[in-house]
């Protein structure tokens, strides 16, 4: 369970960066962008959210 809350972070984390980068270029875009605006805004919640249960996950195992 310990190497499953490692991944969960580290996957988080990259997916959140990926989110927002995408995010950036979404309202960048002169002509459209509206769907890459809204994918790179749920990837980047999705990844805080998985972020911080892997987080929340390996602290809570780590104490015992």
């Amino acid at each position: 369970m310990l190497e499953i809350s490692r991944i969960l972070t580290a996957a988080g984390a990259t997916l959140a960066g990926v989110g927002f980068t995408v995010y950036g270029i979404g309202y960048s875009v002169r002509d459209g962008g509206e769907w890459e605006a809204m994918i790179g805004g749920w990837a980047t919640i999705i990844g805080l959210i998985a972020f911080v249960v892997g987080m929340v996950i390996h602290h809570r195992l780590a104490e015992d």
